[in-house]
């Protein structure tokens, strides 16, 4: 090969592409990264004579035994770079998404959050009164009907859950829709909403 083709440090000449990277970059990321670059290049060219080779390295700038030559290593290096970096338009809508994300108040999953504050909203339960014998206190049996895993039988499931009535206005057979609360004693976690239907 010709000498007047190598840089003076031995190297092939490769600081045309690395000069034009800038140039073509279009975000802010690639041009630090094509700056990163060209300050790593610059310190390599013209640090040893055009004849010697450092300790290791094979003359005329031929790359060791199973290794790429300088100007070769420098431009997969800045292919990686430029793959691994995302463009900036991406890269907001990842920070917004994030954000969002993080933001997001962690609710029930069973509950559908409330349109004005993004609290969670609480669940409400329709039930039949079997108990009204408590002070300010009715016991609210709640039916659901579930199908069998492995018979598939409809089943009727129910509940018993003790719900707050501060006026005692409930009776026995009523119809009522209850909402969830702070608890209020040992086993009332539940305040009455409405009388859907009166018994009788």
């Amino acid at each position: 090969m010709d000498t007047a083709e190598r840089s003076p440090g031995g190297a092939a000449e490769s600081a045309p592409p690395a000069e034009t990277a800038p140039a073509a970059a279009t975000t802010a990321a690639e041009q630090e990264q094509a700056a990163a670059a060209q300050d790593e290049s610059a310190p390599a060219s013209g640090s040893a004579a055009p004849d010697s080779a450092p300790d290791g390295a094979a003359p005329d700038g031929a790359a060791p035994d199973g290794a790429a030559p300088d100007g070769v290593a420098e431009d997969i290096a800045a292919a990686a770079a430029e793959a691994r970096a995302p463009d900036a338009g991406a890269a907001a809508d990842a920070a917004g998404e994030a954000a969002a994300v993080v933001a997001a108040p962690i609710a029930d999953p069973g509950a559908a959050p409330d349109a004005a504050s993004g609290a969670p909203r609480k669940r409400t339960l329709t039930g039949n009164v079997v108990s009204d014998k408590g002070d300010r206190t009715i016991v609210v049996s709640i039916a659901r009907r579930k199908r069998h895993r492995l018979y598939k039988k409809y089943i009727t499931l129910t509940k018993k859950l003790k719900a707050h009535d501060p006026d005692n206005a409930c009776r026995v057979g009523d119809l009522v829709r209850v909402i969830e609360s702070r608890p209020l004693s040992r086993e009332k976690r539940w305040r009455l909403v409405e009388i859907v239907k009166r018994a009788g």
